[in-house]
């Protein structure tokens, strides 16, 4: 069979962290609709440098993503839970945490993130989430490196990871008016591996409603 590249390693990666709202589930094809919806937002298209794409070419975009070994791609949900639980049965999509591995490997890569639904943004949500992306990266394909390229005028991004997740200003493009922000992840503050859990996507999602309105 085919090499399990980064996409392949996650396709039934759920990661989440004791306590917190914020879980990493695989981009499945239950989720396209959703993101779709999100991505008719002019706004959202053009803080994530996106086309606006027809619902049949954002399948087959998730298809593409799913084989594709220099992506790693989870879909951002919270856990609607009404007991405080962490174990809550209900669960909503509310963006995307994304690398892009440069160089043929590993051990670099572009991170982004889109918090699309607007109550999610003022959360921690996307701070959790990359924390989580970046340290299941480096576990399990052994990412060593990593830089945000945020356009001048996505003040929050640039808070996000310069002072949330403690990026450094790394030079940037005038052509195409972004700061780049770099990381070398050993010196961030990422959870320790007893601090993050990975677990079987199927499993995870048995008796679990997900919100995909």
């Amino acid at each position: 069979g085919a090499p399990a590249g980064p996409m392949r390693v996650n396709e039934d990666a759920v990661v989440t962290a004791p306590g917190a709202r914020v879980a990493l589930v695989p981009y499945d094809a239950a989720f396209v609709p959703c993101y779709h919806a999100w991505m008719e937002c002019p706004a959202l298209r053009e803080a994530t440098a996106s086309e606006r794409l027809s619902l049949e070419q954002e399948f087959e975009m998730q298809a593409a993503w799913r084989v594709d070994g220099d992506k790693l791609t989870f879909i951002i949900v919270l856990l609607e839970n009404e007991g405080g639980s962490a174990s809550s049965s209900r669960v909503m999509p509310v963006g995307d945490v994304n690398l892009f591995f440069q160089d043929g490997g590993t051990e670099f890569a572009e991170v982004e993130v889109m918090v699309a639904v607007p109550s999610a943004r003022r959360a921690r949500v996307a701070t959790t989430a990359v924390s989580l992306l970046l340290a299941y990266a480096r576990a399990r394909l052994g990412t060593r490196a990593a830089v945000a390229k945020i356009g001048r005028a996505n003040a929050a991004s640039a808070a996000l990871f310069e002072g949330g997740l403690g990026f450094g200003r790394s030079g940037g493009s005038d052509v195409f008016a972004e700061d780049h922000f770099g990381a070398d992840l050993a010196t961030l503050p990422l959870p320790a591996a007893e601090g993050w859990t990975e677990t079987s996507w199927a499993a995870w999602r048995a008796g679990r409603e997900v919100a995909l309105e």
